[in-house]
Parts: structure tokens; sequence; C-alpha cells
């Protein structure tokens, strides 16, 4: 599902308001604006609200693998295009693109890059979809001259870049399928012209297949009989299994294709990818596609893989990553170890990733991670030994006083370790010990996916906005959550709404008795499968929530999402929608069976093109909590998908919920004032309910194109 809650953009306001308390909770529900005493004097001054959402300023940088061009995604007026420069004189910037209303996404739904370079460096290849349908084509451009072609223009289909051969650099491997359906067909597309070579096709039980540097199937996966999977190797054109992968051991094999680190070598000899037969994390492992051998090449105990780094020529493995609380890099070959003891040491407080290389890997573009200061890029000249600054993703934060974070590593109930983060308001904590002055009003952010996301030590926007309003946050991970081993992931296994939401309330438990969190006022907030535990939280223990903001959650899981399958649901939500007892698992776990016990005030968001969640998922649970009486908002916009993208979209949406918050926790908060202008937002049920909405509604200005 979605990942993460990322907010990118806004425009300026600064009018401060004093919000009417409701006559039951006189304290709770006043807005504070700067001036006030009490709350807001321990804290730093109210912010204005663009301030934290400017626009990300520098996404996505990529080397050209002859390492003479660095590109990366920036908006412009709003809207996200590309941007290059020569490596050797970086202050020599061209925007690339000139898209006007729906930019290029930088990242898909894991975090992974989505648009790469030629193998020659001529072109820049990257999907568009149509208004956040996840139907994806495949355009490039021409970096010496910006044309531009759709090289795979299909509405009703979706094109993933599959491989970039350097053996073959006019052409490029790609696999379009229908969203939700085994339809895919592998082939090899012409970036000169568009012109598509099917290489084969979906075949019954073969889930997906990997191609080699010669752009044809080197590895297949496959249903097996047991009704797990098998790893097939291409042998003189004839599938062979070299390896099974049991249900239990499959979400190693997911992390592998959700990080896109799955590497066949340069020679189409060894397949590189994550395995956990025989251990509980996921380790790096090599197969031998000829004999089937397999040979583990980097473990952690405590938790999966997070990343590896290959050589660029010959794709041997040189270092991976693992994270528990913090990410750590360990070398496989010593080529490299210096240079990552170099990049630990740059910045004590950060951690670090490497996001491009060039083809000789004498070149890196390095992004570094922390929680109290805008992400920032650098370029690494491995022969030098030196760093280049190159951009912050949000430089207008950098000389602003960010909240601090925390870890928590908390054992769960029945044993599992918990390893969350919150974040403490600036000045709230006179002690500097983690423990604030006084219990606060708190926003717990649950995360999306579940399987291929984590909350981590990082830098989020959301977290200092939400701190300068005067909460906590507090970011946790819960059975489920990525990468803490194959036991972790499975736990979830038919725990919607059941245990992986006891994980939840038992950390939120421990930082009430720590004196962290004012147990009277909590909000509950997430997107995604985030959207549906803030759902459970809601509908399912009302009494430990103030109010939600659930972001294209699922409310009925009694009815399939589109890229749902009966089996799935059978493992996963642990109900079979094809048996009775199965509908009754489900539907006791679905928020919609418990709409009718909300008592807080919820915030439903939702984007009419969703591809994942559909719309009426959040008709549905919007009615039902309507009838029932409860103060629900329901924000649609006609424009986004699963997730919103488009600036004034997002200006809009968080404009809404600083004053929802604010109302029900009693933080500060800005007026909506005019953050709704040139957004497509809807507001069909509780725009009352919110102080300044009706009127925002009535006098915004229409977005320039829907």
């Amino acid at each position: 599902m979605m990942k993460g809650l990322k907010v990118l953009v806004f425009t300026a306001f600064c009018s401060l308001v004093i919000v009417a308390c409701d006559s039951d909770q006189p304290a709770k529900n006043a807005v504070i604006a700067e001036q006030d005493s009490g709350q807001a004097g321990d804290l730093q001054k109210l912010q204005p609200f663009e301030k934290f959402f400017a626009p990300v300023a520098y996404e996505a940088p990529q080397i050209s693998p002859d390492g003479k061009w660095l590109s990366w995604i920036a908006p412009v007026n709003g809207v996200n295009n590309f941007f290059v420069t020569p490596t050797d004189d970086l202050d020599h910037k061209s925007q690339l693109t000139f898209k006007t209303e729906q930019g290029v996404r930088p990242a898909d739904t894991s975090g992974v890059v989505m648009y790469q370079w030629s193998a020659d460096s001529r072109y820049i290849i990257y999907p568009h979809d149509y208004a956040g349908d996840e139907n994806w084509d495949i355009w490039r451009v021409e970096v010496s001259t910006g044309e531009e072609k759709n090289l795979t223009p299909s509405p009703d289909k979706s094109y993933q870049i599959s491989l970039v051969s350097e053996k073959i650099p006019t052409e490029i491997a790609d696999t379009a399928k229908t969203f939700g359906k085994s339809d895919w067909v592998l082939s090899r597309l012409t970036l000169t012209t568009g012109a598509l070579t099917e290489v084969q096709r979906a075949s019954p039980g073969v889930i997906g297949v990997i191609p080699n540097h010669d752009l044809i199937p080197a590895v297949a996966i496959a249903f097996n009989a047991e009704g797990a999977f098998d790893v097939l190797a291409s042998q003189d054109g004839e599938w062979q299994k070299i390896h099974s992968i049991s249900m239990e051991n499959l979400a190693a094999l997911q992390a592998a294709g959700d990080q896109k680190v799955s590497r066949i070598s340069r020679d189409n000899k060894t397949l590189y990818t994550y395995d956990s037969t025989g251990r509980d994390t996921s380790a790096l492992v090599s197969f031998n596609l000829a004999t089937g051998s397999i040979a583990t090449l980097a473990f952690d105990n405590r938790v999966d893989l997070g990343a590896v780094i290959y050589e660029p020529e010959t794709f041997k493995p040189l270092a991976y990553m693992a994270e528990w609380v913090r990410r750590s890099w360990q070398p496989l070959d010593e080529s490299v170890s210096e240079d990552l003891e170099i990049l630990k040491n740059q910045f004590p407080s950060a951690d670090f990733r490497i996001v491009s290389q060039s083809r000789d890997n004498a070149l890196w573009v390095v992004q570094f991670l922390s929680v109290d200061y805008p992400m920032r890029y650098q370029l690494y000249n491995r022969e030098s030994q030196g760093l280049t600054e190159l951009a912050l993703a949000q430089p207008a934060l950098a000389d602003m006083k960010l909240a601090k974070t925390y870890s928590t590593v908390i054992e769960s109930s029945d044993g599992l370790p918990l390893i969350s983060y919150y974040t403490l308001p600036p000045g709230s904590d006179s002690d500097d010990n983690g423990i604030p002055d006084r219990p606060l009003p708190t926003v717990m952010i649950v995360h999306g996916g579940p399987s291929d996301e984590r909350a981590g030590y990082f830098y989020g926007e959301i977290l200092h906005w939400l701190g300068n309003r005067g909460y906590a946050t507090y970011n946790m991970n819960f059975r489920g959550s990525a990468g803490f081993g194959k036991a972790y992931s499975n736990a979830a296994n038919g725990e919607w709404g059941g245990k992986m939401h006891t994980d939840l309330l038992e950390q939120l438990d421990e930082l009430i008795d720590k004196g962290v969190i004012d147990s009277d006022r909590v909000a509950i907030l997430g997107g995604s499968y985030g959207g549906y535990a803030t759902l459970v939280g809601m509908t399912m223990t009302p009494d430990r929530f103030t109010c939600g903001v659930s972001v294209v959650g699922p409310s009925n899981v009694m009815v399939p999402m589109p890229h749902w399958t009966p089996e799935w649901m059978s493992l996963a939500l642990g109900g079979d929608p094809r048996t009775e007892e199965g509908m009754d698992h489900l539907r006791a776990i679905s928020p919609v069976t418990h709409a009718q016990k909300t008592t807080g005030a919820v915030l439903v968001g939702q984007g009419a093109n969703d591809s994942r969640v559909p719309k009426s998922q959040s008709d549905q649970i919007v009615d039902i909590m309507q009838e029932a009486g409860a103060k629900v908002t329901y924000v649609v916009y006609d424009d986004e998908g699963h997730g919103f993208l488009k600036p004034p979209n997002q200006q809009s949406f968080w404009g809404v919920t600083e004053v929802f918050l604010a109302q029900c926790l009693g933080g500060r908060s800005e007026s909506i004032g005019d953050k709704l202008n040139g957004s497509s937002i809807r507001v069909p049920v509780g725009a009352k309910y919110i102080p300044g909405l009706e009127q925002a509604l009535a006098a915004k200005t229409a977005p320039d194109s829907i």
C-alpha cells in the first residue's frame, strides 16, 4: 500500500485563530495562539505552516552510467520536473522536462527511485500514470535535446522497467500487466521508437520472470503443488527448479522485490537475492543458475537485510545494510571498507544510504538522514575521498530549532520486540532526558504497507510540524512491520484488527506510564494500512483515541481490494472470503462492522482514482458513522489516487488536518484561510465540524485542471 504519509509543499499563511471551546472540555479544545501563555510559552514560536511544507526542492538524484551527468527531480510552480547538471560543473543546472499539470513521481510505494538512465546515458527513462491510477506508461526524455516521448501509451495497462542492460543499450526489458491481475507480458522496448517485441507472456502458475543482461528470461517464480513457490532457472530453453520457498519464507522474497535488490550477475550465471530458508532473518544469497547451488553471503541475526550495494559493472555485492534502531553498513568487499567508514563519520548523528553510482563506481550519490536536520545529498568521489554538497531536500527548515526524536524498544505481551520512535516538541523537555515536563497531547502515526514498510530513524517534516503545534508524535512499528525476521512478519498473519492493534496499544500504554503521553488527548493517524489501523482504533477501541485521521484506509475487508487474492486474504487477514467461517472473521475485523460505536471525531481522506483502496471503502464507513451521529468529516480529491501527490491537494489536506487536530487535542493552529486554493478538494460530509472549513470551501479558487 502507500509508502507512509509524505507531505511536501505549501503556500504562505500566517493568521492565527482562537477556536471556541466545547463546553465539556474547555481546556483541551482551545487552539493556542503564539501570544498565549501556558503550553505555547514552553514551545518554540509558532512557525508559518508553509515553512514546514515548502516543496521538496531536491529529490531522487541519479548519476548517469558514464558518470558525466547528475539528474534529480524538483518542483516548478508546484509540479515535479527533471533537472540535470554535468558532474564536473555542478553549478550549470538545466531544466529537462516542462510538465505543468501532473509531475513526475520520484519513488514507488516502497521508496525506491522510479526512473533510470539508459545504459548509454542518452535518455532518462521514467514512468508516468494517469491522475494517480498507477497505470504507468514508460516515457523517455533525451538529455541532449529535451525531446520527450511516451513509449507505451496504454491507459488500461501498467508498464514497469524490468532491466536496463549495458549489453543492449538501445533497448530495455519491460513488463506490462493489468493492475490486480496476473496477465503480465515481458517485452523488449526500443528506446528510440517505442517498438515492443514480446519475449514471454504469462503462463499458468508463473508469477513473473527476471530477465538477464541479454534481455531474455533467466529466472521465474512459480506456484508449486504444495501451494508455495519454486525458483526456476532457464537452462537450454527449459525451466528447471533450483529452489523452493515455503510460505513462512515468503517475506524474504517479497522484501527482495520491494527493495529491487535481486540482481543477475553481468555474466548471467548468478542470481543474488534474499532468502530465509533455515533461519529467521533474511540473508543475502547467491544462486548458481546452472547447478542450483546456493551460498549465503551475508546476514544479521536480529533483523532482515535492508539494502545491498552492488558493483555496477559486474553486479557483485560489495556491502549490505541492516537496521535495528539505526542503520549500519557492513562491507563484503574490502574495496569499499574505507569509503563506508568515511561516510559514517561525515555526520555521526545521521544515517546514510548510497542512492546512485556511476558505472565505473568512482562517483556515489549519498543520502544522509538525520532526525533533526533536513535530508541532504552529497556527491562522493571515491578516488579523492572528497564529498561535495549537492542540496538539502528542504532548505527552508535548515535554520529552525527542530524537535528531538527518541527510540523505544518494548517487548509485546507475547515476546516480540517493538521498536518505535517518539518526537517531543522543542522546549517541552527541560531536563533533556526524553521525558517532557508534563504529559503531552500526542499524534500516534501508523505506517502503511504493512509488510514493506517500517518506522525508522529519519527526518520527517510531519513530525516537526506537529511538534511545533504542541504535539508529541509516536511513529510506531508492530508485528508485520518490515525487516524484523520471518517470525515477526508471520506473527501478523490473521491479526489485522487483532494483535497488530494490540501492539500499538501496549506501546501507547508504556509511554503513558512514563509520563510522555496525555492519555486523554491521543489522536491516531495513518495512510493505507495505517488508515485501516486508524479506523480500527476509532471504531473498535473508541475509548483510547480522542480523534483519528484516516487516509485511503480500507474499512470493509470482506470486500477484496483490487490487488488482493482469496489466498492472500486467507493468509494475511486470516479469513477466506469464499467460506462462511472466513467471512465471519473478515466481518469481525472490518471497521464498518463497528462504525456505529465511534465516539471521537474522524477525518477521512480519499482519492477518487485510488486503484488499491477504492473510494467505496471510505464512502461506506463515512455513511455509517454519519448515521450513528459521529463527527466525521470526509475529504475527497477527484484527481488523486492512493495518496495525495499534487502540492495544492497536500496543502489543503494538511491545512484542514491542522485545524482538526487543534479542535480535538488542544494544540496550536493557523486558520485554514486560503490553503484550499488550487486544490480539487471536495467535502461531501462534515465540513461544519472543522472551524473555518465551510468558509474556506466557499472562497477557494479552482484547480487549473483535474
